[in-house]
């Protein structure tokens, strides 16, 4: 049952909050060696995050799921991902599938094999009414900064958001079309990487992703592992997601698809909850 629980929490953290970094991987020139980082254009700054998205189509790649609060659960897998239309995470015990979740852009699914259950929601239903896409949820997982519904950012987007400078930081505020729901990008001063995502909804309740190492590939610049802090009913949620960048496999074609299974029980989402 842990395995459901940590596969339920970890998708509904990711889905309903929408994620200051300790290292970094990526040796970028130091753009405040020369002059004060404050005077360097928020614009060039713009440019360059906006440089080191490369594009794809699809990755395949090993994922490590930790749940560090309510409670201590670690577990591995695959995650599969066709840009803008799905993501499929295996969790993987002694080399067979004994959980998965699958997202698209209506639904979200997963399945625990030893305890036959599954679960089958709408996103609008978690979300109450609200969107989001599986683009979104993608750049989330992958660090890049992204307008809800609208893909990643770029320069033609300048009126969806505003800049600014910050005395440790960096800052892009989208321009939400939802009045209870905002979202705010804090990047490094020093080489532009994405730092921290924070949501904030109905002024008070706030998740934030925060992001450690990236690491080049063959789609730009990719987040080694993002920490997930978010509230779900009364308990706080610590989680962290990591991926294994060198073993990524992109834009090879792959395309996994979840099955109904038979036999299992249907687990509704207020049941399970109350799980935690």
């Amino acid at each position: 049952m842990k395995i459901i629980n940590l596969i339920t929490c970890i998708f509904l953290v990711i889905i309903i909050s929408g994620c200051h970094s300790s290292k970094r991987s990526i040796n970028s020139e130091d753009l405040s060696s020369d002059i004060s980082a404050e005077k360097i254009p928020l614009q060039a700054r713009l440019d360059s995050v906006v440089a080191m998205y490369g594009t794809w189509t699809d990755v395949e790649l090993p994922v490590d799921l930790a749940l560090m609060q309510p409670t201590e659960i670690n577990l591995s897998g695959r995650a599969s991902m066709v840009k803008d239309e799905s993501i499929y995470i295996s969790i993987r015990v002694f080399g067979f599938e004994a959980a998965n979740i699958y997202i698209n852009n209506d639904s979200i699914f997963a399945s625990y094999k030893m305890g036959k259950l599954y679960i089958a929601e709408s996103i609008k239903s978690l979300l109450s009414g609200h969107s989001v896409t599986v683009g979104d949820l993608q750049n989330m997982l992958l660090g890049r900064a992204f307008i809800l519904e609208k893909g990643s950012i770029n320069s033609s987007m300048k009126n969806d958001f505003t800049m600014k400078y910050t005395d440790n930081s960096w800052l892009i505020s989208p321009k939400s079309k939802y009045k209870n729901i905002k979202y705010q990008y804090s990047f490094d001063l020093s080489n532009n990487m994405l730092e921290e995502l924070l949501v904030t909804i109905n002024e008070t309740n706030k998740s934030t992703c925060k992001y450690g190492s990236f690491s080049n590939s063959d789609a730009g610049i990719i987040a080694n592992d993002i920490t997930i802090l978010s509230s779900l009913k009364n308990n706080t949620i610590n989680a962290m997601i990591s991926w294994d960048m060198n073993k990524a496999k992109w834009n090879t074609g792959v395309n996994r698809k979840w099955k109904m299974p038979k036999g299992y029980k249907k687990i509704e989402t207020a049941s399970l909850l109350r799980l935690f």
